[in-house]
């Protein structure tokens, strides 16, 4: 099959993965830190959860300002920028102009992470600051909550890539970091996280196709998502999400 040879890697790599029950302490240690990953997945989600709630009652103008607003790093920052300085009046912020208002997300940009400032989305953001829809009496607060919780995700999502980054690194302590680093597919804080749950990366061939259930043995369990060829097993159980 194409790929065979890299497939065939892969499986000698799989060899030099500590069996699940060895949990000595560095192992342990990564298993905690992927735990700690979980957690900060779910207040990123939490934390987005209620930004959406917020505006959709107070701004709900500012929601359709990127196609994925979530994911946009300048739509954050322009979040950021007016949920710390207008007050209970986005409108007020029209004063700047858009040149001023596009110098101050610029600025706000690196603390989200983001590089390129996409001008377009900033250009919505700061049309929709005239857009008076919404409950104005609450809209003061919520829009400061609407900034707490945007910190929040900041927050989070800083955690962690500092996590995965120490995760990433004890499989270099455990010594199976460029091994599993070479699978197709797969990245150290994929792998990282996969091992962290107790779970081992195997070889796409050795899998059922799409919807196809793995049968007769306890304990079944489906397992994913798949990148390039490279699908995720549990104890008894492996799926792979590619036809």
């Amino acid at each position: 099959m194409p790929g065979g040879g890299s497939l065939d890697g892969a499986d000698e790599v799989m060899q030099q993965v500590p069996p699940f029950g060895d949990l000595d302490g560095e192992r342990a240690t990564l298993r905690h830190l992927g735990r700690r990953r979980e957690r900060l997945i779910s207040v990123a989600t939490a934390a987005m959860h209620q930004m959406r709630d917020y505006l959709s009652v107070a701004w709900s103008a500012a929601l359709t300002a990127a196609v994925k607003p979530f994911e946009s790093m300048t739509w954050l920052a322009a979040i950021a920028v007016v949920t710390d300085r207008c007050g209970a009046d986005p409108a007020v912020l029209r004063e700047l102009g858009l040149d001023e208002f596009t110098g101050q997300v610029r600025r706000e940009l690196p603390r989200f992470g983001g590089r390129r400032l996409a001008c377009r989305i900033v250009a919505a953001v700061f049309e929709a600051l005239t857009c008076t829809d919404g409950v104005a009496a609450q809209r003061r607060g919520l829009l400061r909550r609407t900034g707490w919780a945007l910190e929040d995700l900041r927050a989070a999502r800083v955690q962690r890539a500092q996590v995965e980054e120490e995760m990433a690194a004890h499989l270099g302590v455990l010594g199976v970091g460029a091994s599993l680093a070479s699978i197709p597919g797969m990245t150290a804080a994929t792998a990282a996280a996969i091992l962290a749950e107790g779970r081992r990366p195997i070889p796409v061939r050795f899998l059922p196709r799409a919807g196809q259930a793995c049968r007769g043995r306890p304990g079944q369990q489906r397992i994913g998502p798949l990148r390039r060829g490279v699908a995720y097993a549990g104890p008894h159980c492996a799926w792979r999400s590619g036809g």
